[in-house]
């Protein structure tokens, strides 16, 4: 995911800047609240930044997102996080994004 090259308007920039959000939200408020726990399919911000992105949604399933395609609130299907989730796996993601973000710069 990190290592493809995207260039035009800095699409695979704002995409991991995205999935970043997602997976801090999921660390420092997903105990708390489970709103941060779930990521609407149909969001205009994940179906634009995240959905075209190669590996995009790849990366939140190998996390620990799972996708579920029957819950009425989302038609377009939502990715939700199960609890416990990997705290340690979720900090090294961060890690490789803030990596992955500064190489960008």
């Amino acid at each position: 995911l990190f290592e493809h090259r995207y260039s035009a308007g800095g699409e695979g920039e704002k995409a991991i800047k995205l999935l970043r959000i997602y997976v801090k939200n999921v660390l420092e408020k997903g105990e708390t609240d489970e709103k941060f726990l779930r990521i609407n399919m149909g969001n205009k911000h994940f179906v634009k930044r995240v959905k075209p992105l190669k590996g995009g949604t790849s990366l939140l399933k190998a996390i620990g997102f799972e996708i579920h395609r029957d819950d009425s609130d989302y038609p377009d299907g939502v990715l939700k996080m199960s609890m416990p989730f990997d705290r340690k796996l979720m900090e090294e993601t961060i890690g490789a994004m803030q990596r992955a973000l500064s190489s960008m710069n």
